[in-house]
């Protein structure tokens, strides 16, 4: 006689999570992989504010937090520093460099491209005089 044994079936489910988003694994910031910048710090060479009105030039630097931000790229920027518009005195460009073309006194700033609306200091520059 042959014996019977029950059949029993046994499944096991396991619960996987997944850190990753559409663009890939998460990140320090729980997004796509990408490490936001925190802060900005702009400086100018030698710490100098006087520029010349006539094609003038002052070079502008940026220490970006963390050093291992994944987009460090910055947009320059630069404006009267009376009323707060765009200036007329002064140009800047994505490299950071000031060229005066007037007499006016400008703000320097810059702000992060990584979409995190980190934005610099703020340096008074006076063009001319």
């Amino acid at each position: 006689m042959k014996r019977a044994f029950p059949f029993i079936a046994v499944m096991t489910f396991a619960a996987l999570t997944s850190c990753a988003g559409p663009a890939g694994p998460a990140g320090k910031d729980g997004t796509n992989g990408s490490i936001p910048v925190a802060s900005i710090a702009i400086t100018s060479a030698g710490g100098v504010v006087l520029v010349s009105p006539a094609n003038g030039l002052l070079q502008f630097s940026a220490a970006v937090l963390p050093a291992d931000a994944s987009n460090q790229v910055l947009t320059w920027s630069v404006v009267d520093a009376t009323l707060g518009t765009a200036a007329t005195g002064a140009v800047i460009d994505a490299n950071g460099v000031l060229t005066g073309t007037g007499l006016e006194n400008v703000i320097v700033a810059a702000a992060a491209e990584d979409g995190s609306g980190i934005k610099s200091n703020a340096i008074d520059v006076t063009v001319g005089g």
